[in-house]
């Protein structure tokens, strides 16, 4: 951190969040999207047995994402006084 600085450390951080919703974006369209009938070619026969997993995996990231960032915000109104701790 010290030899990047912190304006780039930030961006790096930053940009990681935009690099995993492009991931997320990019495989729910393969395994969602691409291998059905639409495509004009019969889908594989048997089921992606990955899509379940990715879902889960998906909705419990976000989900931290959500739970962290509600935490800081009540953490940060704490801290200023403009919230009672519960």
């Amino acid at each position: 951190m010290r030899a990047l600085g912190g304006g780039v450390w930030k961006f790096l951080h930053y940009s990681s969040y935009i690099i995993f919703y492009m991931v997320v974006l990019h495989t729910a369209y393969f395994l969602y999207i691409h291998f059905t009938i639409s495509f004009d070619r019969p889908p594989p026969p048997d089921a992606n047995w990955a899509q379940i997993p990715f879902a889960i995996l998906t909705v419990g990231v976000i989900g931290l994402q959500a739970w962290a960032f509600v935490a800081t915000v009540r953490r940060r109104r704490i801290r200023l006084g403009r919230v009672a701790p519960t």
